[in-house]
């Protein structure tokens, strides 16, 4: 009897979690390996949602350069003040860390997590640990533009950001790979509440004041998106059981 062919796996890299604890086991893989996702289109112009794993050397060369070129812009007036370079770099921070807020659950296997962790233990896993990792893909703006307001931003505001995004994603609009994007209530409802966020950030980065009111209200902005989603078992239960189905 003819079979056929048989799948060949490769295994390209081998990462060991041996005596780790579950949060430096989920920090480890994503230092090494990182999971972006986005909208694509097919070679017949058909959108679709693709995620991709990637080594996390190929991603920090392209923020070192981008975080470098906005330096060197505004220290050779190429962007005129410093209103601009604030628009440019915080624009840059978020659109960076924005590729990892659509995926968080993508290529997981819940299902298995479920019956190892609490889904408030498992988000936390997971939200920290991707959100570590985007404060070291975004040190070199940190070292390029060494003010406070910079160094706050990309260690405390962007972090938040992330969390809330990617939280907001999985609750009100989850992905499968490949699947085609539609319209729809969460869709849209995601979208508004990312949006709201991203304003006063900006706002707050880019308004001039003074460093103890910059710190406050970064701060205060931070606790508001993180702290309840952080906290919430139920939110967790709710998203978790969402994303299982979802998936299956």
């Amino acid at each position: 009897m003819y079979e056929g062919p048989k799948e060949i796996i490769i295994i390209k890299n081998n990462i060991s979690f041996k005596n780790l604890h579950p949060f430096l086991a989920f920090l480890k893989r994503n230092l090494l390996i990182l999971e972006l996702g986005g909208r694509a289109y097919t070679a017949f112009g058909v959108p679709t949602f693709l995620t991709k794993r990637i080594e996390i050397w190929k991603i920090l060369p392209v923020t070192i350069v981008i975080a470098l070129t906005l330096a060197i812009f505004s220290k050779y007036h190429i962007i005129p003040d410093l209103f601009l370079t604030r628009i440019f770099l915080v624009l840059s921070a978020l659109s960076i860390a924005s590729l990892f807020t659509s995926s968080i659950f993508i290529m997981e296997p819940i299902w298995l997590y479920a019956t190892i962790f609490s889904p408030l233990r498992l988000a936390r896993y997971l939200l920290f640990s991707k959100a570590l990792t985007v404060i070291i893909l975004l040190l070199p703006f940190t070292f390029l533009f060494p003010d406070p307001r910079t160094i706050l931003m990309v260690l405390l505001n962007i972090p938040s950001f992330i969390i809330f995004s990617m939280a907001i994603n999985a609750r009100f609009y989850p992905q499968r790979q490949q699947q085609i994007p539609t319209l729809s209530l969460g869709s849209f409802l995601a979208s508004i509440l990312i949006l709201i966020p991203i304003a006063l950030l900006m706002t707050i980065y880019i308004i001039p004041s003074s460093l103890i009111t910059f710190t406050i209200a970064s701060v205060i902005y931070s606790a508001i998106l993180a702290l309840p989603i952080m906290l919430s078992q139920a939110y967790w239960k709710k998203t978790i059981e969402k994303n299982i189905i979802y998936s299956s």
